[in-house]
């Protein structure tokens, strides 16, 4: 099974907002990189049941992250 590449990404948070964030993961049994993937994967499922299916092909990643293969 060939495995997608992955992409690392920094990103500006409230501590407060972060201190809730670990809180809300810790509750539903996830750590906060799991949990990060989950709001994201929700998210997007949402965005994509209310507008269609993105199209990723015309879409470039930035040059600042870093891409792991």
């Amino acid at each position: 099974m060939a495995q997608k590449n992955k992409v690392m990404m920094s990103v500006r948070i409230d501590e407060d907002l972060y201190r809730k964030m670990l809180a809300v993961a810790k509750a539903e049994g996830r750590d906060e990189n799991n949990h990060m993937l989950h709001l994201i994967r929700t998210n997007v499922a949402y965005y994509e049941r209310i507008h269609g299916k993105i199209n990723t092909s015309d879409i470039v990643i930035p040059e600042s992250s870093e891409t792991e293969k």
